[in-house]
């Protein structure tokens, strides 16, 4: 198996670990990550910093170029972060840019935004992302919240907390 394909497999097994929180927004930390994913990127850049210093930009930029690896620290949770990395890992390889293990490859921005614009483009099949929020049904709400396409972020804890409904970045459009 391929570099890649390895990075890939890890990616899309992280996103179906993740799938529960598909609609819960939380800040993604390199505790959210896939062990094997972070072996991965040691075998793509030797020298990256110990385990216990280890942040997630060092993790990133193993595979994606700075720009891209931005974006990967903005999507809202960790289902959302792997299957757009196994997402971004699949349109490279389409692209005829495959990631290696000396780091020659990134992900470019340009790929992280085709990868983005797959996964929206897979959900406009079901939902018309072009309706705002207000717009929407309390059945529409539901369904867009179960999918991911919007994602509850809380605040506050306990009885007291307040939620607060969010369009998933991903599919947004502007």
């Amino acid at each position: 198996m391929s570099f890649a394909d390895q990075v890939s497999a890890q990616a899309s097994l992280g996103a179906m670990r993740c799938e529960r929180f598909r609609s819960l927004w939380h800040h993604i930390e390199l505790e959210h990550v896939e062990p094997e994913l972070i072996a991965l990127a040691y075998k793509a850049v030797p020298n990256l910093p110990v385990r216990q210093r280890l942040t997630m930009r060092h993790f990133l930029d193993a595979f994606f170029e700075p720009e891209a690896a931005e974006q990967m620290l903005r999507l809202p949770n960790s289902y959302w972060f792997h299957s757009v990395f196994a997402q971004a890992v699949l349109t490279a390889a389409i692209n005829g840019c495959c990631l290696e293990t000396d780091r020659r490859n990134r992900i470019s921005l340009a790929v992280y935004n085709l990868a983005v614009e797959a996964l929206r483009l897979a959900a406009s099949a079901r939902f018309d992302l072009s309706l705002t929020l207000d717009r929407l049904s309390p059945a529409q709400v539901a369904a867009r919240t179960i999918q991911g396409i919007l994602v509850l972020r809380t605040k506050g804890s306990g009885r007291e907390a307040e939620a607060e409904i969010l369009v998933n970045s991903i599919f947004k459009i502007d």
